[in-house]
């Protein structure tokens, strides 16, 4: 029978569990990592269930105009009001004009004739009509514009006009110049207008008999719109 040594105590055995080896196992997993690698191009649209892609998957800037095809963005496709001048281009600008003479009766508010479409001008325009269809929602600054051949006596007016209403969005009444200088009359506001809107120009005199407008530098009148930006939706 095998005795111990006087003054020390046995040591007991170590025994490895089966605890042990998975918590190791983990630990060396967890340093190591793993990694797999994707060849170019491999992961194609058919891959990826619809609507899984959200916009917190894609870093900023991350789409390029040269990642998307030719004519699969449209304006369908942008919310309303949510592109600034900086993302569209210039800002939009109409302007139309005469340049023919046209009379008018006294006391008689007429629609004044335009018969020449400004550079660039891309909408649907009726040059029998004299108006300015609107192509984009927004607030925009309306000028309108004749010039009045020499007369004395009465008042000039101009007005302008959306969708053919009576009620006028703005109008400016005026005295005529005296002989021999002709009148140069303007009316201006900024009105807020939706996509299918017409704008026209409206003019009345009072002479006491029919006037004719005037030439000054090829146009006797002409009425334009700029686009100022969207229509404030409010808080």
């Amino acid at each position: 029978m095998r005795s111990s040594s006087p003054g020390r105590a046995a040591r007991p055995r170590a025994r490895i569990r089966p605890s042990d080896v998975l918590a190791a196992l983990a630990l060396f997993v967890a340093l190591g990592g793993t990694a797999w690698a994707l060849a170019n191009n491999s992961v194609e649209s058919r891959h990826i269930a619809n609507g899984e892609v959200k916009s917190a998957d894609l870093m900023n800037a991350g789409i390029k105009a040269v990642d998307l095809k030719d004519g699969v963005v449209s304006g369908d496709h942008v919310a309303d009001e949510t592109l600034g001048a900086g993302d569209s281009g210039p800002l939009p600008h109409r302007e139309i004009s005469a340049t023919e003479l046209q009379t008018f009766g006294n006391n008689n508010i007429e629609t004044v004739e335009m018969d020449d479409i400004g550079p660039g001008f891309e909408s649907d325009f009726d040059l029998g009509a004299g108006q300015i269809e609107i192509e984009r929602t927004g607030r925009y600054v309306i000028v309108g514009e004749i010039v009045w051949q020499d007369a004395v006596g009465g008042q000039r007016a101009l007005y302008l006009s959306v969708d053919g209403s009576a009620s006028f969005v703005a109008d400016n009444t005026i005295a005529p110049a005296p002989p021999p200088s002709p009148t140069t009359h303007q009316v201006v506001t900024v009105e807020s207008l939706a996509i299918g809107d017409t704008v026209e120009l409206r003019a009345l005199q009072t002479s006491g008999s029919a006037l004719s407008s005037g030439l000054a530098y090829g146009r006797s009148a002409s009425l334009s719109l700029s686009w100022l930006g969207p229509v404030n939706q409010g808080p």
